[in-house]
């Protein structure tokens, strides 16, 4: 027994293989569509330091202390004065390194890039290479 197929059925088979191999391809390309781009979270810019680090007046309890950061990208002088409101009064003036910082906060054992004794008053003249300090 020979079946024999006519142009037409011929036809109509050529048109379904057609439109399930175009299903095929849109299912293809629908399942493997690439994800979208998820935005890159920028850095939050860092801000150095310039100019004056402290302006005006500044008191501090006793027994405590303020500290002012400073983040240096190059090579920079800092100078500046300090003293005590009289001269029975007594200060100390620390410039540490941000490590070194933690340290001083923590009561742990710390290494100063320039300090004062405890003096009523004084000078900083410090030259200081990029990174980041705090003045304490």
């Amino acid at each position: 027994m020979v079946l024999k197929i006519s142009h037409r059925s011929y036809f109509w088979l050529r048109i379904l293989a057609v439109v399930v191999v175009i299903i095929g391809i849109i299912q293809l390309v629908r399942v493997n569509t690439p994800a979208p781009e998820k935005p890159v979270a920028e850095a939050p810019a860092v801000k150095y330091t310039s100019g004056p680090v402290v302006e005006g007046r500044v008191e501090v309890p006793a027994g405590e202390f303020t500290s002012f950061d400073i983040r240096l990208n190059k090579r920079s002088t800092l100078k500046g004065r300090f003293a005590t409101e009289n001269l029975k009064g007594s200060v100390a003036c620390l410039l540490l390194t941000a490590e070194n910082f933690e340290l001083f906060r923590s009561g742990k054992e710390f290494q100063a890039v320039s300090k004062t004794g405890t003096i009523p008053g004084g000078n900083m003249n410090t030259r200081l290479e990029p990174g980041n300090y705090a003045l304490a």
